[in-house]
């Protein structure tokens, strides 16, 4: 059995820790990529991973449905990878600002794919 996080005195270090596991995990469910997922949740043991379960669970708004939340996130999603693109074209090098980048890069290609499929499905 495993103690909490909340529970446990060293429990606000655990959870403090696991942020930087929650964004990687944040950015690669939302890029649908399996093996950046595998590689974020890998190598965490049993407590790292229950702290990363009530960090994500304490994000989560309880006044707010998971569609809604879904919805708003593909807005949100969209300004923040522009935000993240122009910060690195001013040559901003921070974690947010190059994964931002990558995340845009690949949307962009992920749409160049899909225009290219339509236009030749059209003809």
């Amino acid at each position: 059995m495993i103690t909490s996080p909340i529970a446990d005195p060293a429990g606000d270090d655990l959870i403090a820790g696991a942020e930087p596991h929650a964004a990687a995990l944040i950015c690669a469910v939302r890029d649908r990529d399996r093996d950046d997922i595998a590689e974020v949740l890998g190598p965490l043991d049993r407590r790292q991973l229950y702290a990363l379960a009530v960090l994500l669970a304490a994000a989560y708004p309880d006044t707010r449905s998971l569609p809604e939340l879904l919805a708003e996130r593909d807005a949100v999603d969209e300004a923040a990878l522009r935000e993240a693109h122009s910060a690195y074209n001013r040559g901003v090098r921070t974690p947010y600002a190059v994964e931002g980048e990558r995340a845009y890069k690949r949307r962009a290609k992920r749409d160049a794919r899909v225009r290219a499929a339509r236009k030749e499905a059209a003809t």
